[in-house]
């Protein structure tokens, strides 16, 4: 990867140092879906009448193809998968090949900017959970993903936000919500999902303690890296603590371009 890549990364996973990024593979082994909820993925695109077979629908950030397998198999959908790291990409292909959806869906290995960059193809359905800035500011990213979709196209996005007016630490950009954002690009919420805050807590406790137990088996092999670890998930149980306390909560949207 380059610098490029290794910080989109590094931001899209909260991974807080760079020196983590070749240790993805190890600490997400036990991970399928990688903090999106497909689930109401599904939901937000029922609820708008949007499920017709042969649509054709981007993951960006797919991960292990948890996303774009599901849609494909739900929906009959046809579609790609786009990530920077080559073994989530691996194992992304090989769950489609065992889901039955192999010529379905293609998942390519590649830096998300590049890829839009030189893509011509316009989306019925943009997949992008991670809401990251990895494209630009979020304005920014909104109005991109909004280039690549047909007129009648749709992107759905995934996003923490302020419960309460608290004012959250831990490097999260949350001064302004994702509706302040989305309300100030080319896009239009149709429909939004805000999470019970029991299933957040259920969902990133679980993912929490997954990768507890990877760092705690990584530390005794790479004691170079220990202050990386412990700071990463020190960040990952901070972060919990404010979804229980309810200061954080998340959405997920399904937007339009505006007419």
């Amino acid at each position: 990867m380059n610098f490029q890549e290794v910080e989109s990364v590094k931001q899209s996973l909260e991974l807080g140092s760079h020196r983590l990024v070749d240790f993805l593979p190890f600490l997400f082994q036990d991970f399928k879906e990688i903090g999106s909820n497909t689930g109401f993925m599904l939901e937000l695109i029922e609820q708008m009448g949007r499920g017709e077979p042969e649509k054709r629908v981007l993951d960006l950030c797919c991960g292990k193809g948890a996303t774009l397998i599901t849609l494909a198999r739900h929906f009959k959908w046809t579609g790609i998968g786009v990530d920077v790291v080559d073994d989530f990409i691996q194992q992304a292909q090989i769950e489609a090949v065992t889901k039955g959806v192999r010529k379905e869906t293609a998942f390519i290995r590649a830096d998300l900017s590049e890829f839009l960059r030189a893509n011509t193809e316009k989306f019925d359905v943009i997949v992008f959970p991670a809401a990251t800035n990895i494209l630009g500011d979020t304005v920014e990213s909104l109005n991109i993903l909004g280039e690549h979709i047909k007129d009648d196209g749709c992107v759905i996005v995934e996003s923490d936000y302020k419960s309460h007016g608290f004012n959250i630490g831990l490097g999260l950009e949350l001064t302004k919500n994702m509706d302040d954002y989305i309300a100030d690009s080319i896009l239009h919420a149709a429909r939004k999902i805000v999470w019970k805050q029991s299933i957040l807590v259920e969902v990133y406790q679980r993912d929490t303690q997954w990768l507890d137990k990877r760092v705690k088996e990584l530390l005794p092999r790479q004691p170079e890296i220990k202050r990386e670890l412990e700071q990463f998930i020190k960040n990952r149980h901070e972060h919990l603590q404010h979804y229980k306390d309810n200061e954080i909560a998340r959405a997920s949207w399904l937007l339009i371009k505006k007419i």
